[in-house]
């Protein structure tokens, strides 16, 4: 329905109810019973083509359009044939001007026909072949049952006769195509409106046939000759109810109930055998071969729809698998997706979450684009070997999230088909956490390795290390001349000694562990004091953004300074031209845990040694021991907390530390 749609249904009905106080009241004489019919024609035409026009306005669907030119064309000729009746007195008998537009109207009326059962799935092809069966189809029976027995003597074709056979042939098209359209609801427009419509041209239909039966001058005398006008009339006024009560709900791209799909298949063999049948009783009405071929064709039709029935049966069996098959690749807890001519053009839902897209996101676009250009060669060269039929395996591959989060997935890749063409189809797993986890359990194995290294080397070093600083202070004190060796000598055993501390830290860090509930921020708003001093050789500013009601961590005080003053120490020393250490916090109360972030401007940490944090002795600084991380990795992990560290050369370093809160 469309605005205004009361007021047209009204008037449409004011028509009717005209109509029928006319055929009462006002046909008693001939001539203006004709003018009079034509007339009130001309009216219920100009009504359908108003509404129609109206509904297209509103709705913008092609076949109101077109269903409006048609109605026009026809409103034309109606006006221009009752002129001329009313001119000359009689009605005109030559083909003219309105037998012209009365064949252009059936056009129209087909091109809406197809916007109407035009869908995304359907070509132009099958709606031809259904258009062309049901012509030859309603050609032969409006010859066979209304036209050959109307005519009397030699078989003769003129134009009038010619144009009746014309209209009566493709109103029953059009009817026939509408009630498949029902039928199978492959309608664009609505039931209620392709109803409508089929109800028109049901008028129509009956209204041009029954005039081969009045086609005697004296049969149009009869109480019964106003029927086909009256039909003509009430058609026009149906289809403009078509658009006044039809909805305007368009489901293009919703397919049929199956069912509906194999009765279309039955319609057109039965249609066919309809035909057949036909034309056998036209050609033998009486003899054994009509009967003969009559029933061959009905044991044709038979067979033929037992051969329907097995299509079905096997479409239906391809269309359950394929859409378990659909059903599980869109669930499936791997990603999937298929590229073709180099965009992909099928990525299922664990994919794209994979990747932080959004449904749809990732679909045109290239998968190369997702990798790291490091990994592009080996993807391409996986490709390249199985185009030359070499199977591979899986391999590992590093990606980028849609945020440019890197990724590292495993990924295995094989040759398929995509609607006919050749295609990559491939699976892929996100094994970041995994990749991070061997990382980890490396990083402890060799902490675990240090640590028991540490406990025998400690002990083995510290005796003698005391008795040699001992005595090393004895000489110090007792001796004049070289005082500068001894003092040396003393630092250097002091470096030795807290290398030895070190190595006892690493040993057994829980062992010195004294746990209590503290307050991160105070920890570490008290060690500020001792790193101000390095701060302003550097020129660095140190700014901690606090946040309120953080957390309680349960904790070695102690231990966790120790942390905090390597790590902030680090972050100043890679600034030696000045910037800014911030230090900031993150509660994640879903997970109970608390996160500090040390953050700084320095130039960052290359990437080949960013993978090898961690390990003992590694170091750039020239007097490092390449320890104090380490240690500061064990103490972490002794509090059940974990430690990591990003950089972007030239952006900084962020070292970010979870503990769990209380």
């Amino acid at each position: 329905m469309f605005k205004g749609s009361r007021l047209a249904g009204r008037i449409g009905f004011m028509l009717i109810g005209v109509y029928a106080i006319w055929l009462l009241w006002w046909r008693n004489d001939p001539f203006v019973s004709v003018a009079g019919s034509n007339v009130i024609q001309v009216f219920g035409d100009l009504y359908a083509t108003v509404v129609l026009y109206m509904a297209y306005r509103q709705k913008r669907a092609k076949y109101w359009l077109f269903y409006g030119w048609g109605t026009f064309c026809y409103g034309v000729a109606q006006a221009y044939w009752t002129l001329d009746l009313l001119v000359k007195g009689v009605a005109p008998e030559m083909f003219g001007p309105a037998e012209v537009l009365w064949v252009i109207q059936y056009f129209f009326y087909v091109a809406a026909l197809y916007h109407q059962n035009r869908s995304g799935r359907n070509s132009v092809l099958p709606f031809l072949l259904d258009i062309t069966l049901f012509a030859t189809v309603a050609i032969s029976l409006s010859w066979e049952l209304f036209m050959r027995p109307a005519l009397h003597g030699p078989l003769l074709l003129t134009p009038m006769t010619t144009l009746k056979l014309f209209c009566s042939s493709v109103n029953l098209v059009i009817l026939m195509s509408l009630l498949l359209l029902y039928i199978t609801g492959r309608s664009r427009a609505s039931r209620a409106a392709t109803g409508w419509l089929g109800a028109a041209f049901l008028a129509k239909t009956t209204g041009s046939s029954y005039s081969w039966i009045l086609e005697k001058r004296e049969a149009w005398e009869s109480p019964w000759a106003m029927l086909p006008d009256f039909c003509w009339f009430i058609s026009f006024i149906l289809i403009g109810f078509s658009a006044v009560y039809g909805k305007y709900k368009h489901r293009t791209n919703k397919p049929a109930d199956s069912k509906y799909l194999e009765l279309k298949r039955y319609v057109s063999v039965a249609l066919g055998g309809l035909l057949l049948i036909t034309l056998f009783a036209g050609w033998f009405p009486t003899s054994a071969i009509g009967y003969g071929s009559m029933l061959g064709v009905v044991l044709l039709i038979a067979r033929l729809f037992l051969g329907v029935r097995e299509s079905e049966a096997v479409n239906r069996a391809l269309r359950q698998s394929n859409h378990n098959y659909r059903n599980w690749v869109d669930n499936a807890l791997v990603g999937v997706f298929i590229e073709q001519d180099g965009k992909l053009v099928y990525v299922n839902r664990h994919c794209e979450e994979i990747f932080g897209y959004s449904p749809g996101g990732m679909l045109g676009t290239t998968l190369l684009g997702h990798l790291t250009f490091e990994d592009i060669s080996r993807f391409l060269a996986e490709a390249d070997k199985l185009r030359e039929n070499i199977p591979t395996s899986r391999f590992d591959i590093s990606g980028a999230k849609n945020d440019k989060t890197p990724l590292d997935l495993e990924m295995q890749l094989a040759l398929t088909e995509y609607e006919g063409k050749e295609a990559l189809s491939g699976t892929l797993i996100d094994i970041t956490e995994r990749k991070m986890s061997e990382q980890w359990l490396i990083r402890s194995e060799k902490l675990s390795v240090v640590g028991q290294l540490a406990a025998g080397v400690a002990h083995e070093i510290r005796n003698p290390l005391t008795a040699l600083k001992g005595f090393t202070q004895l000489l110090h004190q007792n001796s004049d001349e070289n005082r500068k060796y001894y003092e040396i000598m003393l630092a250097e055993l002091d470096r030795i000694n807290y290398i030895v501390g070190e190595f006892m830290v690493l040993s057994k860090p829980h062992n010195r562990q004294q746990l209590k509930e503290q307050d991160i921020h105070r920890i570490l708003t008290s060690i500020i004091p001792i790193l101000d001093s390095q701060a302003i050789l550097h020129n660095v500013i140190i700014r901690i953004e606090s946040e309120q009601n953080l957390p309680r961590v349960r904790c070695d005080e102690n231990q966790i300074k120790q942390v905090l003053v390597n790590l902030m120490k680090n972050a100043i020393e890679a600034m030696p031209g000045g910037g800014t250490v911030t230090i900031r916090y993150e509660n994640d109360a879903s997970k109970r845990e608390l996160i500090v972030y040390i953050e700084d401007e320095g130039m960052g940490i290359p990437p080949d040694l960013l993978e090898r944090l961690g390990e003992p002795f590694l170091t750039t600084k020239d007097k490092g021991t390449g320890l104090g991380l380490m240690v500061c990795y064990k103490i972490i992990e002794a509090h059940e907390g974990m430690m990591s560290i990003s950089s972007k050369h030239g952006q900084g370093t962020v070292v970010k530390i979870v503990l769990p809160a209380r």
